[in-house]
């Protein structure tokens, strides 16, 4: 599933490609559920602007993922598992299972990345992996390979994703007074909802 994909590169440092994601947004969104488009498409309108509005969420960026000294919204799955945020501790257990799955799965982290290994975008573009390798193997008629990305999907939502995703968007949604990242936040969370759904972790609403 693109949507996946564009989300996850809607969580790095604001350039060029934010403004490729967010045009892939919509036509995966339409594909998939068009139920959800509402958010994508204001994503868009906010990136109308493009020379004024990728200066401000450069800036909205680094305050609410990069700090200097506290970080406004981790975007960490480890501290969504702490009883106490505000201890703000990375690489907890939770990271090193999340860690071990994409091992499981045959994904390496690349190492230009210096981030945990629980970062949202990271958790997010593993679930497009799983979903691509899924979609093959079912198109090359592979029953068990097929089964085995849709319970390792299952599983990671069940497990990592979709316990803290939902939290950290709604967490995004209260400390941020930008129009793109409010709209990220809602589409966020309706995406892992949706996906819980469908694979029946949760009942429909």
């Amino acid at each position: 599933m693109q949507v996946y994909k564009s989300l996850a590169d809607c969580y790095f440092q604001p350039d060029e490609k934010l403004v490729q994601a967010v045009q892939r947004i919509s036509p995966a969104i339409e594909e998939w559920d068009q139920d959800l488009l509402e958010p994508a498409l204001e994503m868009q309108k906010a990136m109308e602007s493009r020379d004024k509005e990728m200066l401000a969420l450069k800036k909205e960026y680094s305050r609410l993922f990069v700090g200097p000294f506290e970080l406004a919204v981790p975007p960490y799955g480890s501290i969504y598992f702490q009883h106490n945020m505000q201890n703000q501790q990375i690489m907890d257990d939770s990271a090193v299972e999340a860690q071990n799955a994409y091992r499981k799965a045959g994904v390496n982290m690349s190492e230009d990345f210096n981030d945990p290994p629980d970062h949202i975008a990271v958790e997010l573009e593993f679930m497009y992996y799983l979903l691509y390798h899924e979609s093959q193997a079912l198109e090359n008629k592979d029953q068990a390979s097929a089964i085995d990305f849709r319970t390792q999907r299952l599983d990671f939502l069940k497990r990592h994703l979709g316990l803290w995703g939902p939290v950290f968007a709604d967490t995004l949604f209260k400390n941020t007074s930008s129009d793109f990242y409010r709209h990220l936040a809602r589409l966020t969370k309706s995406v892992i909802l949706k996906d819980k759904q469908e694979l029946g972790l949760i009942r429909p609403s």
